[in-house]
C-alpha cells in the first residue's frame, strides 16, 4: 500500500507514513529494513517509517512470540534495521534472537542517515520512555477520540518529555483518529 501511496502522491510535497510493521513479529528484521528503504526510494525520500511494538494479539496470538520476549525483540529488531540503514558494509548480526551471518541492505534509504521513525502506541509509559530517548516521534493511536484516554496520554508523555531533558518541540506527538464517513449519518453509524 505504501507504494501506491509514493506512486499516486509523486510530486506532491507530503509524506508517506507507513505505521504497521510490527517488528517483533517481523522473521527477520532486515525485511522491514529493506521495505522501508525501497519505499523512501519510490517515494523520493518521502517516508517517515512506523516502527510498532505491536499488541498481544498481533504478537503473541497471531505469531507466537512469547510475551515476555516482545519488548527484547522489539529492541533488537529496531538496532538492527537502524544498523542496516546506516552501516556502509555487510556486517554480521550475533543477537540473543536473530543470527544472520551477512547483513547487507538493498536498495539504501535516500534519507539519511536514515527516514523519519514514529513509534505509534496506546499509552505504555514504557514506549514513552524508548520514543523521547531516541529522539523519535510517538504517534497516539486514538480509537475513542480526543475526550477519553487522548488527554491523560498526551500529558503522561509530555510529562516523560520534560522528564528526559527534551524539548517541548510539537513535533514529537502526533495523533491518530480513526474517521467513518458515508452519505449520511445513520448510514456513517451502520458502517
Amino acid at each position: 500500500m505504501g507504494s501506491v501511496l509514493a506512486r499516486a502522491t509523486n510530486g506532491m510535497e507530503c509524506a508517506v507514513i507507513q505505521l504497521g510493521s510490527t517488528l517483533p513479529a517481523s522473521q527477520p528484521p532486515q525485511r522491514v529494513a529493506e521495505e522501508y528503504a525501497m519505499l523512501d526510494c519510490i517515494s523520493g525520500g518521502r517516508l517517515i517509517a512506523g516502527m510498532p511494538l505491536g499488541s498481544a494479539m498481533d504478537v503473541t496470538m497471531a505469531y507466537g512470540v512469547p510475551p515476555i520476549e516482545q519488548r527484547e525483540r522489539y529492541r533488537e529488531s529496531h538496532d538492527l534495521i537502524l544498523k542496516a540503514w546506516t552501516s556502509k558494509e555487510i556486517f554480521a548480526w550475533n543477537g540473543k534472537y536473530f543470527q544472520l551471518p551477512m547483513v547487507n541492505l538493498w536498495p539504501r534509504p535516500i534519507q539519511q542517515p536514515h527516514p523519519p521513525i514514529w513509534i505509534p502506541g496506546t499509552g505504555s509509559t514504557s514506549t514513552f520512555d524508548f520514543t523521547v530517548e531516541h529522539d523519535y516521534c510517538y504517534c497516539f493511536l486514538s480509537y475513542f477520540g480526543n475526550k477519553s484516554a487522548a488527554r491523560s496520554v498526551r500529558d503522561g508523555y509530555w510529562g516523560v518529555v520534560q522528564q528526559k531533558g527534551r524539548d517541548m518541540n510539537p513535533y514529537r506527538m502526533g495523533f491518530l483518529q480513526l474517521v467513518a464517513v458515508s452519505e449520511t449519518d445513520a448510514r456513517t453509524e451502520a458502517d
